[in-house]
């Protein structure tokens, strides 16, 4: 929830840091969950002192605003009809990391259309900095003082809706030329596994790998790691899956960047990579590793896998083949572990019905997710050929579905369900490469806005009606 302030107001208690939480926490409407770090508020009274402007001039800020999903956090914010207001706030000078964040934050402000005014407050130095034309250049508090005594006029946005899970996170293969121009963000749990992977490439191991299930980021950290590493070497990246029109694309537009499928690799004829990087690893097959294997120990190539077991046939070589990563990778995986693809409510919700036990500590809204029932499997056709003529993709249960991304889906949940206990469980084809259940999660895990399920199983529907009804 965005939540505007007057600074002036918020700073009142800056001298007893006990009771300035609870009034600050009061004020800027902060969740149990916020973090509240009482250096800024000082630091805010620091700045306010410099500026010198009466009260009023400090009305609709945003303080400490949070994008939905991302670990990024704007310190200060203010919005006029054509100006957007940015100043961080920092205890020391960081350097280098001002720099970053201000051009990174350049990204996300860009999205509102307006003239960006970006600072960064030193309190330790008393000084203030600004971010213009790509240089972090000193400035004075006598601009900003200027800036908001010609501009009082503040306006209030939910900027919860422009930064939407839609709007803010890519797909490199759904979206190539925003991926190409950096017009992205690695979560900072993208961002330090990329540093260790770096690091780890850096350094004798000749393989490192990633993990971490549908929807936290995994192909987005993956090219964006090959797009680094071809700034100075060639690299090759492995699909275990089909490579599409989307990928052939993208290794155009990437200088010393190739993508193939494994398929079609011939490991005796093909150009020499200083680096492998292989998508969707837990779809490769024991004898495609072993040449892979081979081929990275010959040449003494660098290779990162990217896998995520839980997406895995069912099948006793993939124990294998994830033990002899592990082995390969002597221990050096990494894990990502937020979710970023859809927003948190479909991903709780989607977590509860897998098992019903995992409910959610915090109060959901599911107003994303629809739930449609029909008596047949007839009327639950037409009902979804209704829906995707509104822009629903509808995703069967006839294969599994890898890398792409889709604003709504739509799935049927038939007899083949039932729960044992708290567990979604599924009867399954006779050697069936993957379970319905895993086809439902994994064609789930593909939207990014909005979810309907069709169901025509009465049992089903009882349960997924009680997670509903447990969250208003």
């Amino acid at each position: 929830m965005v939540n505007y302030v007057n600074l002036y107001e918020l700073v009142q208690l800056h001298k007893d840091e006990k009771l300035s939480e609870k009034y600050v926490r009061y004020l800027a409407n902060f969740t149990d969950e916020k973090m509240y770090h009482h250096h800024e508020i000082t630091a805010i009274n620091n700045l306010l002192s410099f500026i010198k402007l009466d009260s009023s001039y400090y009305d609709d800020f945003l303080y400490s605003y949070s994008l939905p999903q991302l670990s990024k956090e704007f310190d200060l914010m203010c919005i006029t009809d054509r100006y957007v207001l940015n100043i961080e706030l920092k205890s020391i000078n960081t350097g280098d990391k001002i720099y970053r964040q201000l051009k990174q934050n350049a990204y996300f402000l860009k999205m509102l259309n307006k003239k960006i005014l970006e600072y960064c407050y030193v309190d330790e130095d008393k000084m203030v900095y600004k971010y213009s034309n790509g240089e972090l250049i000193e400035a004075s508090f006598e601009e900003i003082q200027m800036f908001l005594s010609l501009n009082k006029e503040h306006i209030q946005i939910d900027l919860d809706h422009i930064y939407d899970v839609g709007s803010v996170l890519i797909s490199p293969l759904k979206d190539p030329l925003r991926f190409i121009e950096d017009n992205y963000i690695l979560t900072e749990n993208q961002e330090s596994t990329k540093r260790n992977i770096l690091c780890e490439l850096s350094g004798n191991n000749h393989y490192v790998a990633v993990t971490g299930n549908a929807g936290t980021g995994k192909t987005l950290l993956l090219y964006d790691l090959a797009k680094e590493l071809a700034l100075t070497s060639k690299v090759l990246i492995i699909s275990c899956g089909d490579v599409w029109n989307e990928h052939k694309i993208l290794a155009k537009l990437v200088k010393n960047l190739e993508i193939e499928a494994i398929k079609n690799i011939n490991y005796d004829t093909m150009e020499m990579p200083d680096y492998i990087l292989v998508d969707e690893t837990h779809r490769i097959r024991g004898g495609e590793l072993e040449k892979l294997e081979k081929y990275v120990g010959t040449n003494k190539l660098k290779c990162v896998f990217s896998f995520d077991e839980r997406q895995a046939a069912k099948k006793e070589s993939v124990k294998l083949i994830m033990d002899e990563i592990n082995r390969l990778s002597r221990g050096n995986i990494y894990k990502l572990t937020h979710r970023i693809r859809a927003n948190k409510d479909i991903s709780a919700f989607i977590n509860n019905l897998l098992d019903l036990t995992k409910r959610s500590k915090e109060r959901m809204d599911y107003s994303n997710i629809k739930i449609i029932y029909e008596d047949s499997d007839m009327n639950a056709d037409e009902k979804i050929k209704e829906y995707e003529l509104k822009g629903y993709k509808y995703i069967t249960y006839k294969y599994m579905v890898y890398d792409q991304e889709f604003d709504y889906v739509v799935m049927k949940i038939g007899d083949e369900f039932y729960y044992e206990g708290n567990k979604l469980k599924s009867y399954d084809k006779k050697n069936s490469t993957y379970s319905y259940v895993q086809l439902l999660y994994q064609g789930m895990n593909r939207v990014r806005r909005g979810l309907l399920l069709v169901v025509t199983n009465k049992e089903v529907l009882d349960h997924i009606l009680t997670i509903i009804k447990r969250n208003k």
